[in-house]
């Protein structure tokens, strides 16, 4: 069937990647901050969706 997967999971999922190899390579600021909370918003959009 046409399967697709929710774009917020999705999104959140490799933002999440990223946002953890930034992290364990040393890189902290507001920048890493914000997407962490994009992040989070992300996972709580398709919450709602579900």
């Amino acid at each position: 069937m046409g399967y697709t997967e929710d774009p917020y999971l999705s999104f959140a999922e490799n933002d999440r990647r990223f946002f953890r190899d930034a992290y364990d390579h040393g890189i902290r600021g507001g920048a890493l901050a914000a997407l962490g909370q994009n992040i989070c918003e992300r996972y709580l959009k398709h919450l709602i969706s579900e």
